[in-house]
């Protein structure tokens, strides 16, 4: 599997929560960056996607998931996320951007997250007025907020 195979394999798993496939497409050792906090292990990243995906699911009458990947460099690949939360009569689109890379044995060996500008905010005032609570710890990828 070439490099943007992979890379469109996972960010698909992600947006229709296929977890165990998403974690075939990590390296064992890879390291999750999300705001000065660093995730080690294929398993424990995806465990985090998979709360964060149950925690939506739990706290939003519907929630569906979009990206756009575009290719950077042969091994290195951006996303942008983009979440369509509808709850309690009230609408919202949430997007954040992680950036991965691959190893030579074409898996992913790391993921960083990255706030976009104001989004985080946007986010904290729909929850705040459809009164869901964010979750704690780490989709905006893999924690909600």
């Amino acid at each position: 599997m070439g490099p943007q195979t992979t890379a469109s394999a996972f960010v698909r798993a992600l947006d229709t929560e296929d977890f165990d496939g998403a974690q075939r497409l990590l390296a064992p050792d890879c390291e999750y960056r999300f705001r000065g906090k660093t995730t080690r292990g294929a398993g424990e990243i995806v465990d985090s996607y998979r709360a964060a995906a149950a925690w939506a699911s739990a706290s939003f009458d519907r929630i569906r998931y979009e990206s756009a990947l575009t290719q950077e460099s042969p091994e290195r690949f951006r996303v942008r996320f983009i979440d369509l939360t509808d709850h309690a009569g009230r609408s919202h689109r949430h997007e954040c951007e992680q950036v991965f890379t691959l190893d030579a044995r074409g898996r992913i060996n790391r993921i960083e997250h990255i706030d976009l500008a104001g989004e985080r905010e946007k986010l904290d005032a729909f929850l705040k007025r459809v009164g869901a609570e964010r979750r704690s710890g780490g989709r905006d990828r893999p924690e909600s907020g």
